[in-house]
């Protein structure tokens, strides 16, 4: 890195590399990133992830206000594991996509799609595993569309998820979603021995959802089908020592 006119109006210029980034042991690829302001209001960067079947470039500018583009060429979601803490497994497929960031820090402005190509992995407290086929998901001015949404289970049985996620600021959302099943997975069979309910279940559902995330209307008709078999284990309690008495 290197600074001048550190007493006036200091011009900074700083370059990192990581050549091996990994995360929970997980390799992610290498990992790039110049800092710079050629005028002392304005910062520049431009960071880079690659390797490892990840291709993530992001180009922004930054004074009173954000211009960033953020060109995800592939994303490996296997990449993505060690953040999920341990709750999703055996995670794979790709994505990609392209956003524009403008506005403010506090009322951000993001346009884009992101595209998943058959993105899965298993949700381990349910045993489940579910898949992003050929998805699509858009954010507009107006927050997040979902459009025909299709998440398939481990025998292609899909649900799919129809509507939007309004928002003006990412602080606050509002909800208009219809969510449809018909014969879907959304238990699995045990896959340890401290996942406490298990299945496999199978539900047709008509669910529509509305109103905000901190308080949701949910207007949901589910039909369990009955070829299911659901498990549920409490937690035994311990014997106390009045038990042992004698």
């Amino acid at each position: 890195g290197m600074v001048r006119n550190w007493t006036t109006a200091p011009l900074v210029q700083a370059n990192l590399r990581v050549d091996s980034l990994k995360v929970r042991n997980t390799p992610l690829g290498v990992l790039e990133a110049k800092v710079g302001n050629n005028t002392p209001s304005q910062y520049a960067v431009t960071a880079s992830l690659t390797g490892n079947q990840n291709d993530v470039q992001i180009d922004a500018t930054y004074d009173t206000s954000i211009n960033a583009n953020l060109d995800i060429n592939r994303l490996n979601i296997a990449s993505l594991e060690p953040f999920t803490m341990g709750n999703v497994s055996h995670m794979s497929g790709s994505a990609n996509g392209k956003f524009t960031i403008a506005g403010t820090a506090s009322s951000p402005r993001v346009n884009g799609n992101l595209h998943f190509d058959n993105a899965a992995g298993m949700v381990n407290m349910i045993g489940a595993t579910f898949r992003l086929p050929n998805e699509d998901i858009v954010i507009d001015n107006r927050g997040v569309l979902l459009n025909n949404l299709v998440i398939a289970d481990s025998l292609n049985n899909e649900l799919v998820v129809n509507g939007r996620i309004n928002t003006r600021d990412f602080s606050r959302f509002s909800l208009n979603l219809n969510v449809n099943a018909d014969n879907f997975m959304v238990l699995g069979s045990q896959q340890t021995p401290d996942q406490w309910i298990y299945g496999p279940a199978f539900i047709d559902s008509k669910i529509t959802v509305k109103g905000s995330l901190d308080l949701p209307r949910i207007d949901a008709r589910v039909k369990l089908r009955d070829k299911s078999n659901v498990t549920m284990t409490l937690p035994q309690e311990e014997p106390g020592l009045a038990d042992r008495e004698g």
